[in-house]
């Protein structure tokens, strides 16, 4: 693949990101203003705005956009924010109204709070992948799998993706790109792959705290406001 300059921003020709998931995407929204094409490519049929996907598996739960959050995804897809509200999303004030307990310890809600958003993460995602999708340099592949990466004569730089393509009975092609990006979570194949071709695994950095560890667990419900007729 070769490299274009126009001013400052072009730097490539092809970029690949593996994984639609909401780093996946709005890397993918990043990347198109430095390469003249960006590639998706997932495992799974990406469904409509506002239903789930299997793959995520705390999509169910209910989320919330934290203010730096919603302030960065508002400067890559500007008016996003107005229009997750107007299809549902609600405002708060993270500390005044919404009641946080960590270990046991209720957290303070004296303090005003920056302002959050909440949603289900269906929506949240499938509204950003809609606005994402639609830029003119990005495109999706669906029901396709990255069997492995491919680099040059070296083994030092990866150059593309090998995937099967489900859509077109399993058919298999290389994708040649000047970068890809890993983003397809904690079930990714890249580390095992990275490791095959001799470069090593990333070093994972693990969080101390205890929710997330093994005996740690999610869990949500749906709750009728009592002022709710």
């Amino acid at each position: 693949m070769g490299t274009v300059q126009v001013g400052a921003q072009r730097v490539g020709e092809h970029a690949i990101v593996i994984g639609a998931s909401m780093g996946g995407l709005l890397g993918a929204r990043a990347l198109s203003d430095a390469y003249e094409r960006v590639t998706i490519i997932d495992r799974d049929e990406l469904p409509a705005v506002g239903e789930g996907r299997k793959s995520v598996p705390q999509g169910r739960h209910a989320h919330v956009m934290l203010a730096s959050g919603q302030r960065a995804i508002e400067e890559l897809l500007p008016g996003i924010t107005d229009e997750l509200l107007a299809a549902g999303a609600q405002p708060g004030k993270s500390l005044r109204e919404i009641r946080l307990v960590i270990a046991g310890h209720p957290i303070t809600r004296e303090a005003h709070g920056a302002d959050v958003m909440l949603a289900s993460r269906p929506l949240i995602e499938g509204h950003i992948r809609r606005r994402v999708l639609a830029l003119a340099n990005v495109t999706a592949r669906q029901r396709c799998n990255a069997v492995d990466l491919v680099t040059s004569a070296d083994g030092r730089r990866v150059t593309g993706v090998h995937v099967r393509d489900r859509c077109a009975g399993d058919g298999e092609a290389v994708l040649d790109a000047d970068l890809v990006v890993a983003a397809t979570g904690r079930g990714a194949r890249v580390p095992a792959l990275l490791e095959a071709l001799g470069t090593g695994v990333p070093r994972r950095i693990g969080c101390p705290s205890t929710c997330c560890t093994p005996a740690a667990a999610c869990a949500c419900a749906l709750a009728r406001s009592a002022t709710t007729s």
